[in-house]
Order: structure tokens, then sequence, then C-alpha cells
């Protein structure tokens, strides 16, 4: 677009090169400002969505970030879920695994 207003002013046409360069101008300050509104939202939504798994301590049941579970906690798995660490497994119903994300095929 840029060559195209300096095309047009070389032909002796300024006010077209002008109103390229103008819109080219636009459209770099639209993207500029949509990137960085987006870039905003994604964090305040990473903020507020911190991923958290159900944890039995001290004979309850609580909901806590993952980054705190430690040996030994007792994790309930539901539909969908991800193991939060290394887990041994005590007890299952219906239990489907999908190992393709750990021990991919070669």
């Amino acid at each position: 677009m840029l060559f195209a207003s300096i095309v047009s002013a070389i032909l002796g046409d300024p006010v077209d090169a002008s109103i390229i360069v103008v819109i080219v101008l636009l459209s770099n300050m639209l993207n500029f400002v949509q990137t960085s509104r987006s870039q905003n939202s994604v964090e305040k939504l990473r903020a507020n969505v911190a991923p958290t798994t159900s944890v039995r301590r001290d004979g309850a049941w609580l909901e806590l970030p993952r980054r705190v579970v430690a040996p030994g906690d007792i994790v309930r798995l539901a539909a969908g879920g991800l193991v939060p660490a290394d887990a041994c497994l005590v007890n299952a119903t219906d239990l489907h695994v999908q190992q393709a994300g750990i021990y991919p095929f070669f």
C-alpha cells in the first residue's frame, strides 16, 4: 500500500497518495489497539482462572491450586480432569486414560 502511495505521488496525484498513507496509518493504529486490548483480556483471564484440584487434607475435601499439591495428598479426579502431579491410583470407577499426551508414538 505504501508503494502504491509513492507511485501515486510520483505520478502527480498527491491527494490519492495522502489518502493511502492515512488509511495505512489508521489500519496500523487500529491493529495495535486491538492487540493490546486482547493481550490485557488474556492476562485478566489467566489471573482469574487458576487451575485447581480437589485434595483431601485432614479428612476434608478442599479445592486447592494445583501448585500446592504435595506427595501423599489424595486427589479426586472427575471426568475430563487432569492429574496435577505424579499420582498413585487408589480407587476408580469407569476409568479411561488417554496416554497420547504423555507417551507419543514414534
